[in-house]
């Protein structure tokens, strides 16, 4: 199953989805938040039966003094579990984000498979954003990993693609859009073109 929402709010909200994968099931999840004034999120998996898979997929890309508490759980519960959640955010003026995530995996969850990414793009100086990515693991045969970044916007790319002809903005638009681009190819093609 594939399941994608994009959040276009310009208010306070809270949202909280959870899912249940079962057996030899797989699961393709992606959210994108765009225009978020104040959004609290929190994403709950959890991968009950043998053979369960998971793909989170969640963005945003935040402007002017909007701010995005994410909170993500992917709870391997049985063995032979996959689970690859990758966060991708881009915040400019004096957005503001938080991920926390947690990838648990109890003793039943032996030989899971995971794996926990959380990058930001920090357009500006006044920009902050702030990634903690948790292990918390009770098997000893699992293979589980996580990384997070937060790096500001690169002008010696910008330089490089202003100098071969493309404008500012264009530039702007391709850098950013690089970023974001590992998440969205791995969204069904047919999402492609919104992005």
């Amino acid at each position: 199953v594939t399941f994608c929402r994009a959040f276009d709010l310009n208010e306070i909200a809270i949202v909280n989805q959870q899912a249940i994968i079962g057996r030899d099931s797989s699961l393709n999840n992606a959210n994108a938040f765009f225009n978020c004034k104040q959004l609290y999120a929190r994403v709950t998996n959890l991968l009950n039966g043998e053979g369960a898979s998971l793909k989170q997929l969640d963005f945003s890309m935040l402007d002017g003094s909007q701010f995005l508490n994410l909170d993500l759980i992917s709870l391997h519960k049985v063995q032979n579990a996959y689970s690859h959640s990758v966060f991708k955010n881009v915040l400019n003026n004096n957005a503001r984000s938080l991920f926390d995530g947690m990838i648990k995996i109890l003793p039943e969850g032996q030989k899971s498979n995971a794996l926990l990414q959380a990058h930001s793009l920090l357009l500006s100086e006044d920009a902050s954003s702030n990634n903690i990515p948790n292990l918390e693991i009770e098997a000893d045969d699992v293979k589980a990993t996580h990384s997070a970044t937060v790096s500001s916007f690169d002008e010696e790319q910008l330089f490089y693609l202003m100098s071969r002809g493309i404008s500012n903005e264009e530039a702007r638009n391709m850098i950013v859009k690089g970023f974001l681009l590992d998440v969205i190819n791995k969204l069904p093609s047919d999402y492609h073109e919104d992005f």
